[in-house]
């Protein structure tokens, strides 16, 4: 079955009909011709028929997807209707050699009734209670569905069903319990992302505990509150090998049981209150020594721990993790906590890591030279700390890495190109500090040529001068580009102006930086740009409307403001010409800024106000 076959929705002639169509689809003749519709303006279906193959039995609905219902002898295995509004007219229609009918589902399904067979039908009671009687169902999503009111129990008589995707399931807010889920014996994959499960906070653990084929768990954003410390005796510990429990609001430590489970692969616990030590969840040593000899910390590939208050080291943790045999972990997120102690050298024992997040911590010291090890790393996040070391050379190895983000750390020490020798792969590179104190220096031969295209370059207090970095020369893709009190003492050369690159920000603010900025720079929509404080000379650059935010001030731009400057950029929020040579008057253009949030012009040489300019910056928001 092919969900997404767009299929032709000409010709077709319209007959009314009802839900008796999907109460009596097993009748439709079993031919090889397509089933295909319009559930809405923006919203298609199609599909084919099966011959035979009852498998392969599918009803699937999506917006700006398609439909596709296979009719059988026995009840569909596979029902999706996936991010629709049923609040307005559905349509289901079929196709034969001559004629096409067209079947009402219904109309204002989702919060009204729609007539069927002269009886009155809702969301909750029709389609989906009809669903809930289709006893051989294996597959079903209805997320994004926004039918109204609770999740009916009916779907717990589905008691083959292998897998359920309810996420995001309402079109408003509903307390549901989850009783009913007790009757899916059968059940491997539940999605209830986003449903509001508060009524089952005290049992929902216990509930779960009773599938026992269960494999993957996602209950994010669900509002359950509450984390028990023990597990129910259930095949849980062996069957789980995903787990979401994201955005619930907990307010406990991490249970013991979590890190017991044998197969876990991925566990996701961000954005919830989370307190205590990340050990506090191992109990001790000797625990640690025992679940690592299990296995059962050593087939996670995915650890995420983000966004709560767990405090302590980590370096256990780590070790641990990079004590078995053979670690899988690909990403540990363990940002926005209360972490810190010196990172470990474990951590290049974890070959197999892609994505490492510690930002928004208190870690301090070096990064470990170990990190060299991992060949395999894309991400390295360490902003927002207290590491006060230096950067190893070996990080250079790091061919795959794509995003390296150190900013707002007090990082000592020389950078030179060998940090970059072979990163390949680099687009991002980030360490900017919002306070002027300068610690990190960048020692970069002139003639070094960079293995790398950078998209995003922000540099801030680090000395990069005093003249201007040579091996930007080859930078052609670069969207963002801030060296801002970076020691800069030096005229831009021309082939910057002329890299012809389209910049999302431009801050070279804070420099000793001279001569005339070219009116030939292109910018990309809500663009900034930060020349303040430096030493350009000449008449104002005049850009393109892109430009929202720009800061000319602490210059010795001169002349008159172009007259057309109000029009040219006429998308300015934000606009600094202050401490300037500028003479003349404000130009009349000016009122025609809409957008302006603040202008300041002060201490340059222009000609009192007109009395429309005083008006106008008196009215400013």
């Amino acid at each position: 079955m092919d969900c997404h076959q767009l299929l032709p929705k000409d010709d077709l002639n319209a007959a009314p009909s009802t839900l008796q169509l999907l109460q009596n689809f097993t009748n439709l003749p079993m031919v090889g011709k397509p089933l295909y519709g319009v559930v809405s303006d923006a919203v298609y279906i199609g599909g084919s028929h099966d011959q035979g193959t009852a498998g392969a039995r599918v009803l699937c609905v999506g917006v700006q997807g398609f439909f596709s219902m296979i009719p059988l002898k026995l009840a569909p295995a596979r029902v999706i209707i996936k991010g629709v509004a049923l609040t307005q007219r559905r349509w289901l229609f079929s196709s034969s050699n001559k004629a096409s009918q067209i079947h009402r589902i219904g109309s204002h399904l989702g919060s009204g009734k729609t007539a069927a067979n002269g009886e009155a039908w809702s969301a909750t009671t029709g389609a989906v209670k009809f669903i809930g009687s289709l006893e051989k169902l294996r597959y079903l999503n209805l997320s994004g569905a926004s039918f109204g009111g609770p999740i009916p129990p009916q779907l717990g008589n589905l008691s083959s069903l292998h897998y359920l995707d309810l996420k995001e399931y309402f079109d408003e807010s509903n307390q549901n319990d989850l009783h009913w889920i007790s009757g899916l014996t059968s059940l491997r994959h539940l999605n209830l992302g986003g449903v509001d499960l508060s009524q089952a906070a005290a049992y929902w653990l216990q509930a779960v505990s009773k599938l026992p084929s269960l494999s993957e768990l996602h209950l994010p954003d669900c509002a359950l509150a509450d984390l028990p410390p023990s597990l129910p005796f259930s095949n849980l510990i062996t069957s789980l090998s995903i787990i979401d429990l994201s955005n619930n609001g907990f307010n406990s430590t991490i249970p013991h049981w979590l890190f017991q489970m044998r197969n876990l692969v991925y566990l996701d616990l961000s954005s919830n209150n989370l307190r205590g030590s990340i050990l506090d969840a191992f109990a001790n040593g000797t625990s640690i020594e025992r679940l690592r000899n299990m296995g059962s910390l050593c087939n996670l590939k995915t650890l995420i721990l983000s966004q709560n208050d767990l405090n302590g080291e980590i370096t256990e943790l780590i070790n641990v993790l990079s004590g078995c045999n053979s670690s899988w972990l690909e990403t540990l997120d363990l940002g926005f906590n209360d972490l810190g102690g010196f990172l470990p050298n474990s951590l290049g024992k974890l070959h197999n890591l892609k994505s490492l997040s510690l930002w928004d911590n208190s870690f301090v010291g070096s990064i470990p030279s170990s990190i060299g090890n991992l060949s395999y790393l894309e991400e390295l996040y360490l902003s927002d700390n207290s590491m006060n070391g230096t950067i190893p050379e070996t990080l250079g190895r790091l061919s795959k890495l794509v995003e390296i983000e150190l900013s707002e750390n007090p990082l000592t020490g020389v950078v030179t190109e060998a940090h970059f020798s072979n990163l390949t792969s680099l687009k991002q590179f980030s360490n900017y500090r919002g306070t002027p104190r300068v610690s990190l220096v960048f020692n970069i031969n002139p003639e070094w040529i960079p293995p790398f295209k950078l998209s995003f370059l922000r540099i801030r207090s680090c000395q990069l001068g005093p003249k201007f970095p040579v091996w930007l020369r080859n930078q052609t893709e670069l969207t963002d580009v801030v060296l801002n009190n970076a020691g800069i003492s030096d005229s831009i050369p021309k082939w910057f102006w002329k890299l012809d690159l389209h910049l999302d920000e431009l801050d070279i603010g804070s420099n000793n930086l001279g001569g005339r900025v070219p009116n030939s720079m292109k910018f990309l929509p809500d663009s900034t740009v930060d020349l303040s404080e430096n030493n350009f000379q000449g008449p104002l650059p005049l850009w393109s409307s892109n430009v929202t935010k720009l800061y000319l001030n602490d210059n010795f731009f001169s002349g008159p403001i172009p007259l057309e400057y109000g029009e040219r950029m006429s998308m300015l929020t934000d606009l600094d010409l202050s401490s300037n040579d500028l003479n003349g008057t404000i130009p009349l253009s000016f009122g025609k800024l809409n957008n302006l949030l603040t202008l300041v012009i002060s201490n340059n040489h222009l000609e009192e106000f007109q009395s429309f300019g005083m008006v106008y910056l008196t009215s400013m928001p």
